[in-house]
C-alpha cells in the first residue's frame, strides 16, 4: 500500500508533466506537437487553406443557396443542355424540332456536358455543375499563377472576389467555363518555358483545346495570352522548342474557322458569323471603352455594393503594391521558386516582369479589338475583368511584415464577405423575381410550346435582366416543351433548329399576331397589370404570381 505522500507526489508528478513517468513524457510530446503545429495553424499553410477553403465553400454555397440564379444568359444555356440530355426522350418534343451538332465546334462544352450527366442530374443542376466549377476554379487558377510567377499565395484573396464580376452576372456560361483554363493555361506555360517536361507541354495542349471547345472568343483571347506567358517567360533555344504545345489545338480552330467564315455556315433562318462583305466589325470610340470598362469589369447590381468592393481593393491593391517595394529590393519575394526571376539565360528582366507585361498586352488589346461583329456581340469588353484578375497578381510582398499582413487581412474579410452578400441578392431575386413562377410552369403539361412576351424590362437586384432566360429554362427542365426565344437559332451555337421549325416571336399585343395559335402557352412579364391582355376572348389567365401572367391560348371559334 502506498502511503498518503507517495500518492501525493505520484499525482504532482503527473499533473506538473515532468518527464519522470510515463504520464509526463506524453504531456511533453503533446506539448511539443502543439508547439510545432502552432505557428503551421495560426500563421503559416494551415491558416491559409482554411481560410481558403471557407471562401471556396461561400463561393459554392452563392451558386445553391437557391434553385434559380440571376445570372443573364444562363437559362438560354440550360435550355440546349436539356435539348442534349433529353432529344430522343418521348415526354420531349425535342427530337422533331432541334437538329444536335454534328461536328467540332467551340460551344460545345457546356451541351456535351449536360448530355453526359443527363442520366443523373437535370439540366438545370448540370449547368450549376459549370458554373461551380467556375466560381472555384477561378481563385484555384489564379493561386496556381501566383505560384507559378513566384507571388505570395495570400494575394489569391485580393483576387476571388473578383469572381463575381460582370461577365458571371452576364451568364455567359461557355466563356465563364473557360476562364479557370486560361488562368491556369497561363500558370502552365510560365512552367513549360522554364522547366523541362513534355507532360507539361501536352497538358497545356489539352487545356488550350479545353478553351476551343468552351468558346471560340475565350480561345483566341486565351490562346494570345498564354503565348505570350510563354514567349516573355522562355529562358533557353531548347525551352522555346517546347512551342509545339500551341500548335496542337489550331486544326480544330482552322476547321471551323473555314466552315463559318469561308464556307458561310448558316442557321436555319440564314444567319451566320460572317459574311461576303467581311465580318462586319463595329469599334467603339476610345472613350467609351474608358467609360465603360467598370460596365464590363465589376457592374453586377443595382445597388453599389460592387463599387463599394470595387474600391475597397483598389485601395488594398494600391498599398500592398507600396509596401511591396522594400520588400522587392530586399528579394524576400514570398512565393513558389517556380518563378524562376533570377535564372540566367534570355532576357530575366523581360521574364521578371512578364506577367505585368501581358497585362500591358490585354488592356492595349482591349481598346483595339473591336467591340461588336456580325452575329456576334461583346467581344474587347470580355478582356476587362481578364485585366483585373491579372493586376491583381502584381504585387510582390513579403508577408512577414507587420502593414502586409494588415491589407492581407483586409482582402481576406473582403473574400469571406462578399460571397455572403451575393447569395443574400440571389435569395432576394428569388424571392421577389422568380416567385411561384416554377411551380407554375411545373403544373402545365408536356411537350407544349410557349411564348414568353414581355411589357417591362426592371431588374431591382442584378444589371443584366435575368429573369429573360429563366422561364425557357424552367419549360424545358419541366415540360420538354419549347419556346419562342432559344439560342438555338444563333449562327454562334452548336444546337440548332430544324429547317421551318423556327418559332416565330409575337412581342407586345401578342393576341393580335396571327401566330399565337403556333403556341398552347403565353407568358407575360408586366409591371402593372395587364388590364386589355385580361379582356381577350382568345386567351384565358391559369397562372399569376408577382409579374407574372401565364395565359391559356384557347380553341379558335369556327
Amino acid at each position: 500500500m502506498l502511503t498518503g505522500g507517495a500518492r501525493r507526489a505520484i499525482l504532482r508528478s503527473i499533473m506538473s508533466g515532468s518527464g519522470s513517468g510515463i504520464a509526463g513524457t506524453w504531456l511533453d510530446r503533446a506539448r511539443g506537437i502543439a508547439g510545432r503545429a502552432r505557428p503551421f495553424v495560426l500563421s503559416g499553410p494551415g491558416l491559409f487553406w482554411a481560410l481558403l477553403s471557407l471562401v471556396l465553400g461561400l463561393h459554392l454555397w452563392s451558386v445553391w443557396v437557391v434553385r434559380w440564379i440571376p445570372l443573364g444568359d444562363l437559362g438560354g444555356w440550360i435550355e440546349l443542355m436539356d435539348v442534349m440530355g433529353r432529344y430522343d426522350d418521348p415526354r420531349t418534343m425535342y427530337g422533331g424540332i432541334y437538329e444536335l451538332p454534328r461536328s467540332v465546334d467551340p460551344n460545345s462544352l457546356a451541351v456535351y456536358f449536360g448530355a453526359l450527366v443527363a442520366p443523373l442530374v437535370r439540366a438545370d443542376a448540370a449547368a450549376k455543375l459549370l458554373v461551380s466549377w467556375y466560381v472555384v476554379g477561378i481563385p484555384l487558377s489564379m493561386l496556381a499563377l501566383l505560384r507559378a510567377f513566384g507571388r505570395s499565395r495570400w494575394l489569391v484573396f485580393l483576387a476571388s472576389p473578383l469572381t463575381f464580376n460582370a461577365l458571371y452576372n452576364g451568364g455567359l456560361l461557355n466563356y465563364l467555363i473557360g476562364m479557370p483554363l486560361l488562368f491556369f493555361g497561363a500558370a502552365l506555360a510560365r512552367r513549360v518555358a522554364m522547366r523541362r517536361g513534355v507532360l507539361r507541354a501536352a497538358l497545356l495542349s489539352v487545356v488550350l483545346a479545353g478553351l476551343f471547345f468552351s468558346h471560340a472568343l475565350i480561345f483566341l483571347i486565351g490562346w494570345a495570352v498564354i503565348l505570350a506567358v510563354f514567349v516573355l517567360s522562355v529562358s533557353s533555344w531548347r525551352g522555346a522548342l517546347r512551342a509545339w504545345a500551341f500548335a496542337v489545338p489550331l486544326p480544330l480552330f482552322g476547321f471551323w474557322y473555314y466552315r463559318k467564315f469561308i464556307a458561310l455556315e448558316t442557321t436555319e433562318k440564314g444567319l451566320s458569323l460572317g459574311t461576303k462583305e467581311g465580318f462586319g466589325f463595329v469599334f467603339m470610340p476610345f472613350d467609351d471603352r474608358f467609360s465603360e470598362a467598370y460596365t464590363w469589369g465589376m457592374r453586377f447590381f443595382r445597388d453599389n455594393s460592387d463599387e463599394v468592393l470595387t474600391i475597397f481593393l483598389m485601395v488594398a491593391w494600391a498599398a500592398l503594391m507600396l509596401l511591396g517595394r522594400s520588400s522587392m529590393e530586399r528579394g524576400a519575394e514570398e512565393g513558389d521558386a517556380a518563378g524562376g526571376d533570377d535564372r540566367p539565360g534570355f532576357f530575366p528582366f523581360v521574364r521578371r516582369h512578364a506577367l505585368e507585361l501581358v497585362t500591358g498586352c490585354c488592356l492595349v488589346a482591349y481598346f483595339v479589338m473591336p467591340s461588336h461583329m456580325h452575329e456576334v456581340q461583346i467581344i474587347a469588353e470580355r478582356v476587362v475583368i481578364l485585366v483585373a484578375l491579372l493586376v491583381a497578381a502584381w504585387p510582390r510582398i513579403d508577408t512577414g511584415t507587420r502593414p502586409v499582413r494588415v491589407f492581407i487581412a483586409l482582402a481576406v474579410v473582403a473574400a469571406l464577405v462578399y460571397p455572403v452578400h451575393v447569395a443574400r441578392k440571389f435569395e432576394k431575386f428569388s424571392t421577389e423575381i422568380v416567385g411561384g413562377l416554377p411551380e407554375g410552369i411545373a403544373a402545365l403539361p408536356d411537350r407544349t410550346r410557349m411564348s414568353y412576351v414581355t411589357w417591362d424590362r426592371p431588374e431591382p437586384v442584378t444589371c443584366m435582366g435575368a429573369h429573360w432566360h429563366i422561364p425557357k429554362a424552367i419549360h424545358a427542365v419541366e415540360n420538354g416543351g419549347v419556346t419562342d426565344d432559344s439560342f438555338a437559332e444563333r449562327a454562334n451555337n452548336t444546337v440548332q433548329y430544324k429547317k421551318g421549325k423556327t418559332p416565330s416571336r409575337l412581342f407586345e399585343q401578342f393576341w393580335k399576331n396571327p401566330h399565337m395559335r403556333d403556341y398552347d402557352y403565353v407568358l407575360l412579364y408586366a409591371a402593372g397589370k395587364p388590364e386589355e391582355a385580361l379582356r381577350q376572348k382568345s386567351i384565358e389567365l391559369v397562372f399569376q404570381d408577382k409579374s407574372w401572367y401565364l395565359f391559356k391560348v384557347l380553341p379558335s371559334p369556327r
